[in-house]
């Protein structure tokens, strides 16, 4: 019965309440084409065969049902029980529309889609434009034939990756895995996603997680995660007719490094889900394996046992760092090399919002990344570049933490991606908050809590000593709450704490209503404002067209460009609203902050400014409101409504 989406649960309650119908009559009812209609009796008459029921569908006469009443009770308690909830937002439409296009080896059409989703044709039009967008940059294409509907177009190992980094993005809010004492097991949600099978996610988690054990194999939960989802994906396309194509190249340049456990792996896959793995599928698996293996540096290990790489203090010296800072590079840089010399990338679900909250680090580890991409002959896509981001900004944390008072611990799964995201929203809201230990489960079991005031956990902690809140890994309002109630001696925020923000606001560097129809010439224009007023030399412009050709500034609806710091003499903020959204990397963009900062700025100045610059732009409201501004007097007043 789960095999039936919403609409096909319709047609069955309407069949079991009468005994003849028309497929007219049931098109009328639930509002789409009798050829939908036939083509959803198909599926039902499939689904419903174990189940006593005799589906007859006559021509010219109608449709006809067959069975006993107990068998029609039955039915309609499966149909009560089951909870098939049709996807009610754009983010959870758009899931379910890359899940359909990537399972669909042809076309699909616009109205199919309109009247699976019970949604209109614009808005699915919509979804599409913003699928696109998130598709650029993956090697993979949507393409639309007017007529035939849509697709996706690219080589399979390309879909694969899109697929994966979609499942990634469940960890930590729709789907995780848990190790129960049954062992390893994947959460139910994870069976709303076609493209993967949730009971050989089951059986595979297993496997691997005897693999592990029997092989000598120290894989970390993420490695786990990593290896079956991407083996989970493997199986279906396997099953579905789409296998990775000969890869020779690949093949020959991994070597034999896991290899042997590789090939061991795969047979215990083969022998459970029996579905034979080419040695294509074998590579892929012998790649995780490299890159899991690439990651056991032990960060118990000393400082003085690792050599720091003299090139890594050179780069950092004009921005700073400590020794926690240049070690955990250093051991990351270290594994991020073994792994991408052998094209064993790792999924980032959280790099949006990494650059996004965290744009000072996220730049500096694109200078890091870059260095090492010439000197190791290796590529770094944004996804590396923001886990790099996460060690820089841990270091800026250290720094903010000489200035805050109540010193915090904030424990997740991992101590990855969804405890650095909770870690912005905190140091955005919580100025006398200082956060001084991420860690994971593990870590907080096994460390000392010697000089920790407060616990802020997405996870349910044992009640101990210290004051602990349990949230949710965004925040929600009530979360917040619970926090302000748990901090102590607050003290009251200054009044001039947005003066650093309006100080640097000039109404000679606002273009507003702008009618630029390219993000090249928004860039153009405000770069020009600010060498002609002196605010930059020449070639600010040119650095930040420079810089978004490494990674696009845009996010959702506004953008915020920026140049080399050494280019600016006096720091500002340029401000173009565009009278019509234009299209910027992967978002349509109608507000932009083109930032100049100095090197001249301390670290309290730089995290004033983006912290009220972070409240504006998270509040969608409030950029609308700019962008129907009619004089400047206007726009100033409307942004200090808004942090104030």
């Amino acid at each position: 019965m789960t095999t039936l989406n919403a609409r096909q649960q319709k047609i069955v309650r309407l069949l079991l309440s009468t005994s003849n119908t028309t497929a007219a009559e049931l098109a009328t009812q639930v509002g789409v084409s009798r050829k939908t209609v036939y083509s959803d009796l198909r599926e039902i008459v499939l689904a419903l065969r174990d189940d006593q029921v005799t589906i007859t569908v006559t021509p010219r006469k109608g449709i006809t049902v067959t069975a006993k009443d107990a068998d029609i009770q039955n039915i309609l308690r499966k149909l009560k029980s089951e909870k098939t909830k049709l996807p009610d937002s754009d983010r959870s439409r758009e899931r379910y529309i890359l899940s359909e296009l990537l399972r669909s080896q042809d076309y699909i059409s616009i109205d199919q889609l309109a009247e699976v989703l019970f949604i209109s044709r614009r808005v699915i039009q919509r979804n599409l434009d913003n699928l696109n967008r998130q598709l650029i940059g993956t090697d993979t294409e949507l393409l639309r034939i007017p007529g035939r509907g849509v697709r996706i177009e690219g080589e399979e190992g390309k879909k694969r990756k899109v697929l994966f980094k979609m499942l990634s993005q469940y960890w930590d809010s729709d789907w995780r895995m848990d190790q129960s004492s049954e062992g390893w097991t994947a959460d139910p949600a994870i069976a709303e996603n076609p493209n993967i099978d949730s009971s050989v996610v089951n059986i595979l988690a297993r496997v691997v997680q005897n693999a592990s054990e029997k092989l000598g194999l120290s894989l970390s939960e993420y490695a786990i995660q990593s290896l079956v989802i991407h083996l989970a994906i493997a199986i279906n396309r396997i099953k579905a007719g789409n296998p990775i194509g000969q890869n020779d190249d690949l093949i020959r340049n991994i070597g034999n490094e896991r290899k042997s456990e590789a090939v061991q792996l795969a047979a215990m896959v083969e022998k459970e889900v029996n579905v034979r793995l080419p040695d294509e599928e074998i590579a892929y698996i012998q790649i995780h394996l490299i890159a899991a293996s690439a990651n056991q540096v032990s960060l118990a290990n000393q400082h003085s046992m690792i050599p720091i790489p003299e090139r890594l203090k050179e780069l950092l010296h004009p921005f700073g760092y400590d020794r926690d800072l240049l070690f955990g590079l250093t051991v990351h840089m270290q594994a991020a090399v073994k792994r991408l010399r052998v094209n064993a990338g790792i999924s980032n679900p959280y790099t949006e919002d990494i650059k996004r909250n965290y744009p000072q680090a996220f730049d500096e580890a694109l200078i890091v990344s870059d260095d090492y991409e010439r000197t190791e002959h290796i590529s770094m896509n944004d996804d590396e570049v923001a886990y790099v981001a996460l060690h820089i900004e841990a270091y800026l944390e250290r720094r903010r933490a000489i200035h805050q008072r109540v010193n915090a611990a904030i424990v997740c799964s991992t101590g990855l991606g969804s405890a650095q995201l909770l870690a912005a929203r905190i140091r955005r809201e919580f100025s006398d908050i200082s956060i001084v230990k991420i860690w994971s489960l593990q870590d907080f079991q096994r460390n000392s809590l010697v000089g920790i005031d407060l616990i802020i956990s997405t996870l349910r902690l044992p009640k101990g000593d210290i004051p602990t809140v349990t949230v949710s890994p965004v925040m929600s309002d009530s979360d917040a709450l619970l926090v302000r109630n748990l901090v102590r001696n607050i003290e009251d925020k200054k009044n001039n704490k947005h003066a650093e923000f309006f100080r640097i606001i000039h109404g000679d560097l606002m273009w507003l209503a702008s009618n630029a129809r390219r993000w090249k010439e928004v860039i153009q224009n405000l770069g020009d404002r600010l060498e002609q007023q002196g605010y930059a030399d020449e070639g600010l412009t040119a650095s930040a067209l420079d810089r978004e050709n490494l990674s696009f500034t845009s996010f959702d609806n506004y953008a915020i460009p920026h140049a080399q710091p050494e280019l600016v003499r006096e720091p500002a903020i340029a401000i173009c609203t565009l009278a019509h959204p234009i299209n910027w990397g992967r978002h349509k963009v109608s507000v932009v902050f083109f930032l100049a900062m100095t090197k001249k700025m301390n670290q309290q100045q730089i995290d004033s400014i983006f912290d009220d610059l972070y409240d504006i732009v998270a509040d969608t409201n409030l950029l609308n409101a700019l962008t129907k501004a009619t004089d400047k007097k206007e726009l100033i007043e409307i942004l200090k409504r808004g942090i104030e």
